[in-house]
């Protein structure tokens, strides 16, 4: 008997085999993001859950894989056609909203959930800065932002403004966010 890992299941579903065989940017690996995503998000989800730069939806399609949603509707916010068309491929997303950041189109304190990952390192200063006032404005429960790029001086600041260190986890609030250095 062949013993198979959850891993390996993985990456035999045809949506990771995509991921890496149409070489198209755009989908992290399962493996650097599903930790993260298990460990910051509710086992049971309600309401909308917004996935803002989706690209090739990495993000939803964890959180329909490993969470229980609860009348949770999942919406991601992409401008990249090929990845929008390779989100509808899959069914990956209740909705697609073609639409560049930082401007949300979701009312005030309406989404539970806000995704954030590997996207605020490709905007200019203003326009991160009005992403996060804007994801504060929509979203009324968690938030979660990552980069893969280090876009802030964190040699400069870690020391003093540090909340919470995990790895290369770091937890700001919006005011400390906006004092900071980056392009």
């Amino acid at each position: 008997m062949v013993k198979t890992s959850k891993k390996t299941i993985l990456f035999q579903h045809p949506l990771i085999k995509d991921l890496y065989v149409d070489k198209i940017p755009g989908g992290t690996s399962p493996f650097f993001e599903l930790p993260f995503v298990s460990y910051f998000t509710p086992l049971v989800l309600h309401g909308i859950i917004a996935d803002l730069g989706c690209g090739k939806g990495i993000n939803g399609f964890l959180i329909r894989l490993s969470r229980y949603l609860e009348g949770a509707k999942i919406i991601g916010v992409e401008i990249n056609e090929d990845y929008i068309k390779f989100c509808n491929k899959y069914n990956i997303y209740d909705e697609i909203i073609k639409k560049p950041l930082p401007h949300l189109s979701f009312k005030n304190k309406s989404v539970e959930l806000v995704l954030c990952t590997g996207v605020i390192e490709h905007l200019r200063r203003k326009a991160g800065l009005k992403l996060f006032e804007e994801i504060d404005r929509v979203c009324k429960g968690r938030v979660i932002v990552s980069t893969q790029m280090c876009f802030f001086l964190l040699h400069l600041v870690i020391q003093r403004i540090n909340i919470y260190h995990y790895g290369r986890l770091k937890i700001f609030n919006l005011e400390v966010i906006k004092y900071m250095e980056w392009a």
